[in-house]
């Protein structure tokens, strides 16, 4: 889902409108599981509401730019007796 709305940014950085139903159809899923996306999306901070929607109109929506680095692996230590 992030990589869709990565595409859907213009290149100036200006918000972009989609609705539920949009971004659900766009990654091939049903409505409740693409909604789901794009507030995982919000709730981790990737996708900001730019503006929100009102009287059935979608809400707007910008890619934080730059997206922060993936947290680095965990180091998990070899089992004990495994080959190392």
């Amino acid at each position: 889902m992030l990589w869709c709305m990565v595409e859907l940014q213009p290149a100036d950085g200006s918000a972009f409108a989609i609705t539920y139903r949009q971004a659900s159809e766009g990654i091939g899923v049903g409505y409740a599981l693409g909604a789901h996306a794009v507030l995982s999306l919000r709730a981790k901070r990737l996708l900001v509401v730019s503006r929100k929607g009102h009287a059935g109109r979608a809400n707007e929506y910008r890619v934080l730019n730059p997206l922060p680095a993936a947290p680095a692996a965990a180091q998990v230590p070899p089992a004990e007796g495994g080959a190392a």
